[in-house]
């Protein structure tokens, strides 16, 4: 689209949230990532903010972390502000 917004690139905010509610869980990296069938270095760069990962991923790790979307959205905002 011509005009229109570039790539977004990482999201500092998403990797916090995602992290966050991983913890809050009680779940090491790997079983979330297992859960999520994703690499552990895949789950690793999404929480460091260093990927862009796509929606069907976070849909798997919302999922995962037995969280909606619009719960890990409304987190990686708040995480986005600070």
């Amino acid at each position: 689209m011509a005009g229109g917004p570039g790539p977004i690139g990482p999201q500092k905010g998403l990797g916090k949230a995602v992290r966050h509610l991983r913890e809050e869980a009680k779940l090491a990296p790997e079983a979330l990532a297992e859960r999520a069938g994703l690499s552990a270095s895949q789950l690793s760069a999404i929480e460091a903010g260093e990927d862009d990962p796509v929606w069907g991923d976070m849909r798997r790790v919302a999922a995962g972390l037995e969280v909606s979307m619009e719960r890990l959205a409304e987190l990686a905002e708040k995480f986005e502000e600070d």
